[in-house]
């Protein structure tokens, strides 16, 4: 057995016999109900993960603490850290690493930089969630090939991430992404976590798609009141029970995906107008356990909607970790940014 020693520079760091650290870099995803973390010896292959809920309360600090726990878990005391790169939730401050307002999380501002830093002595890179997807594209995915990519999640809320001329596109703070806030249809009183009206998130995000249904059932659809309908006038239809009831063929249902899948192609649409990528990645959670309805359904819309049709829509190469090997290719292959 090699005989190992803690390094005094990194006290989370053992030395291999001849000195040399066992060397990993550290990826963490932080969504508004999850945090991810994964460690890396040569991405983007993942070695090792862990998964704990969003807590529910707590201070500006408590999210880096749950996340120092969660790297020293799957470090076991043996390893250098080259880097610890971080996909979060927005709105935020990526210079100074701060989370600042997110309308979704329990938590809505929290400090990730600083914290990391000093526990860990390494560098540390934070930016939004979507913008570390686009990287994993740009630099382990099949988005390689392309200078200019754009990746978008839908899942508990919608958001965007792009590279333009091979330049990750941030904006002065980091959210020139947040694209789940396009006004997809300006008539519509269905309200977003950040207050405004008729957003792209707030019609089709998993987390205000109750109230959406809801809202949708009383003041659009003038179809019959099925089973499915009845869930939605009582708050009580989700995703997964409209994929389900769509299945199963209720009108309802039918109707109303029909709505939710136009405001996610007009969401796109404005998306490839103001962007103009070569190749959109599509990923997050809701998309990916319902990929084959949601490309139908768009590629049907996008021909109407769409200044390019033509522009390719595919998913996501590393599927549920793309935001954690996004992460870790932040500081792997640290972007330029415009």
């Amino acid at each position: 057995m090699a005989y190992q020693k803690r390094s005094a520079s990194n006290p989370h760091c053992n030395l291999e016999e001849g000195g040399r650290p066992q060397s990993v870099y550290v990826g963490v995803d932080i969504g508004a109900s999850k945090i991810l973390v994964g460690v890396s010896r040569s991405p983007p292959t993942i070695d090792k993960k862990t998964i704990r809920p969003f807590p529910k309360h707590g201070d500006e600090f408590t999210v880096s603490r749950i996340v120092k726990e969660m790297i020293v878990s799957l470090l076991e005391g043996n390893r250098e850290i080259k880097g610890i790169g971080v996909g979060t939730i927005g709105p935020l401050d990526f210079k100074r690493g701060v989370v600042t307002g997110s309308p979704n999380a329990p938590i809505r501002t929290f400090v990730l930089k600083e914290p990391l830093e000093s526990a860990f002595k390494t560098r540390v890179i934070v930016h939004n969630d979507c913008t570390a997807a686009v990287w994993s594209e740009a630099v382990f995915g099949r988005g390689r090939s392309y200078s200019d990519i754009g990746y978008i999640t839908i899942s508990s809320g919608v958001g965007g991430g792009f590279v333009l001329g091979g330049r990750l596109v941030t904006g002065r703070r980091g959210n020139a992404h947040e694209v789940g806030h396009i006004v997809v249809d300006y008539k519509s009183n269905i309200k977003c976590g950040c207050g405004g009206t008729g957003h792209w998130e707030a019609i089709g995000g998993g987390f205000r798609i109750r109230e959406a249904l809801k809202y949708l059932v009383e003041h659009e659809y003038k179809g019959p009141r099925t089973e499915f309908a009845k869930l939605c006038m009582r708050g009580e239809a989700d995703y997964n029970k409209l994929f389900d009831y769509y299945s199963r063929g209720d009108f309802a249902a039918s109707a109303l995906l029909e709505i939710v899948m136009k405001a996610h192609a007009a969401g796109i649409a404005s998306v490839i107008a103001t962007y103009d990528p070569e190749v959109l990645f599509l990923g997050g959670s809701i998309f990916l356990n319902h990929k084959r309805i949601f490309l139908q359904a768009l590629r049907r819309y996008l021909r109407s909607y769409a200044v390019s049709s033509s522009i390719m829509t595919r998913t996501c190469t590393f599927g549920f970790d793309s935001v954690l090997v996004g992460a870790i290719a932040l500081v792997y292959s640290p972007p330029p940014t415009c």
